[in-house]
């Protein structure tokens, strides 16, 4: 009964999938930007007011953005932080669909968009090489749709990093926000006045290059707790600091976080925001905030990960507040363990809590330098994912089986990590578990998905064809780009 059930919830999402793929693909708005294509680093705000003579009963919205938006419809923020890191192929995008009814009214509407454009590779992104936002909104009579009557502004307020990149594995940036520069005032209100604001412009219909064919994202939205306290912090708050200092937060467990303050300051002074971990690893993501003159509240929107929060305070500021949101891939821990034992108890949650940590857009290595989908630790985490989670995991490992498969090469061979725009190679002892009983076949056992086995079938058997034996019935070696085997 429980596979039963499983399977049955697990239809009904995908069924949810198929019936919005086919609204993304009858496109009739454009993908807008500025007149350049980037430049990298980018972030971009959009606004759209329009009037409805009703509430409507339905908004199914389809949005796409080369590489990350932010949402807000009539002074609400919808989505904090979507669209998923390029791409379901090497020259596709993933659209993101939902319906913002309950969120528009009768008469005059305002949609506002922030949205930030990597503009490079990384480990788990292919970088279009062009900034882009796609938005289409079906109401009951109308279409709401991108296009150059939208308004336009580059965010004053974020600078490039002193650091052009924390890594080249990681297609995120380092954050750095110029408070001082930050002209744009409340820019997401219904009531901002955008007159003075330049039309976006328009770059082509879907499905135009570079971003090409929309595809419907197939996993859910994130997990968001909103702002919550530190577990415990290293002062007492408020706090005036005399001197230099580094306050800590502590995280009740490793996880992806945006760290948030309210403080009050002179204006010109640097503020450094990272975890513990970029102590031991120095290409984790940095925030650098730079004060205005007063009271001032700020969250970082590019999350990073550690156990402790470090915030690095001048002398002369007054912190009145900090605090973190965390935010990750949205399902439950529906697995269960207890022992007599308490170190396998121990083991178990700090097991499952590692495996949650390395899950977004992807599964990951690593939560932090890499972010990539390699998949000798897929096969793991993957396996595990059936024990530790609700079904909704599963839609997270049918997108990695399906990005492996439709990165292919034409020769046959598979590769990770994938989605990457700056990597290729194959590492033969990595791809093999794909193929063995802990990878694809793993997931028809505990999904009972025929379909995946029916798409991935002929690919794994070419696959498999690209190895020979030798007069012993031996399987010959293929060195591949190395014999690297750390996922163990």
């Amino acid at each position: 009964m429980k596979f039963l059930h499983k399977f049955f919830l697990l239809s009904l999402l995908f069924a949810l999938i198929v019936n919005l793929h086919a609204y993304a693909q009858s496109a009739t708005g454009k993908w807008m930007w500025q007149s350049a294509d980037g430049p990298s680093n980018t972030w971009m705000c959009f606004r759209k007011s329009f009037y409805l003579k009703h509430k409507p009963d339905h908004a199914f919205t389809s949005i796409a953005v080369d590489s990350k938006y932010w949402l807000w419809v009539n002074d609400t923020m919808v989505i904090f932080e979507s669209g998923l890191k390029r791409g379901p192929t090497p020259d596709d995008t993933y659209a993101d669909t939902l319906d913002i009814s309950r969120h528009l009214k009768e008469g005059e509407n305002i949609l506002a968009l922030l949205v930030w454009y990597f503009g490079k590779h990384g480990y788990s992104h292919k970088d279009s090489k062009k900034g882009g936002l796609f938005f289409q909104c079906s109401l009951n009579d109308t279409v709401i749709a991108t296009d150059n009557t939208w308004k336009m502004m580059g965010h004053p307020a974020f600078e490039q990093s002193s650091r052009l990149y924390p890594d080249n594995r990681l297609p995120e940036s380092d954050i750095r926000f110029n408070t001082q520069h930050n002209t744009s005032g409340n820019w997401q209100s219904a009531y901002y006045d955008d007159s003075w604001w330049l039309q976006a412009v328009e770059k082509g219909t879907p499905p135009v290059a570079p971003w090409n064919i929309l595809w419907e994202r197939p996993i859910p939205q994130w997990k968001n707790s909103g702002l919550k306290d530190y577990e415990s912090m290293s002062v007492d708050l408020p706090f005036t600091a005399t001197e230099p200092i580094k306050i800590a937060g502590q995280l009740p467990y490793n996880a992806q976080i945006t760290p948030n303050m309210e403080i009050v300051s002179p204006a010109g002074q640097t503020i450094n925001i990272y975890t513990d971990d970029a102590r031991w690893v120095s290409n984790c993501p940095v925030t650098t905030y730079i004060t205005k003159e007063g009271t001032q509240e700020f969250e970082s929107l590019g999350w990073m990960n550690g156990h402790i929060v470090q915030y690095a305070i001048p002398a002369g500021i007054t912190v009145k507040s900090l605090k973190y949101r965390e935010t990750g891939y949205d399902t439950e821990f529906a697995g269960s363990f207890a022992c007599s034992d308490s170190f396998f108890n121990i083991l178990w949650n700090k097991a499952r809590r590692t495996l949650y940590v390395c899950m977004r857009d992807n599964y990951m290595d690593c939560p932090d330098r890499e972010r990539a989908c390699w998949w000798g630790d897929a096969v793991n985490e993957t396996g595990q994912a059936f024990y530790a989670f609700d079904c909704k995991a599963d839609l997270l490992t049918k997108k990695s089986i399906s990005n492996l498969i439709e990165w292919r090469k034409d020769n046959g061979i598979l590769f990770s990590p994938v989605q990457a725009g700056n990597w290729d190679s194959e590492y033969p002892m990595q791809m093999l578990p794909v193929a063995g009983q802990y990878g694809i076949w793993n997931y028809f056992l505990h999904t009972g998905d025929t379909q995946i086995i029916a798409s991935t079938y002929a690919h794994i058997k070419n696959y498999l064809d690209l190895w020979v034996f030798d007069k012993d019935g031996l399987v010959e070696h293929r060195n591949g780009m190395s014999e690297w085997t750390d996922w163990g």
